[in-house]
């Protein structure tokens, strides 16, 4: 079953589940003969499941579409080894790369490398940070960038 392409038995299951979702509301599952449960039943599943593909194509910032991949930790990585803190110019340079995560978060990410940056004493408040993002800060210095939990 896709969300496009949906069998009879699909269509027939949603339909059944749509004109008699009030009744269960007010009467329960039981007052169904076993065959209509399971078609009641088939019909939830399957309007969920479009509920929650529809609600994916309209949000695309759901967790699997905004997960950092290697190569856009190693993209933060040469911002700020290039840039050091300075947000708006690693903004700029991350957006040549990609547009798949929002300013925020790609400030929160120079934040963290400056929290992983010894030669940055006083970087306060952020101490959680992603093990790529480490990962990728240190193939470029080994020595300069430490995770600090």
């Amino acid at each position: 079953m896709t969300a496009i392409n949906l069998s009879d038995s699909d269509r027939n299951a949603i339909d059944f589940y749509e004109e008699n979702l009030n009744f269960v509301k007010g009467f329960g599952l039981t007052n169904l003969e076993r065959e209509e449960r399971r078609m009641f039943k088939k019909g939830k599943t399957l309007v969920e499941q479009l509920a929650a593909a529809t609600k994916a194509v309209l949000n695309p910032r759901n967790a699997e579409a905004t997960r950092w991949t290697a190569e856009e930790y190693d993209a933060i990585a040469r911002a700020y080894y290039t840039h050091g803190a300075n947000e708006k110019a690693c903004l700029a340079e991350f957006r040549v790369y990609s547009e798949r995560h929002s300013d925020y978060a790609i400030r929160l990410s120079v934040n963290s490398c400056k929290f992983l940056d010894t030669s940055v004493k006083d970087a306060k408040g952020l101490h959680d940070y992603a093990n790529g993002l480490l990962l990728a800060l240190q193939a470029l210095d080994a020595t300069r960038f430490q995770g600090r939990r």
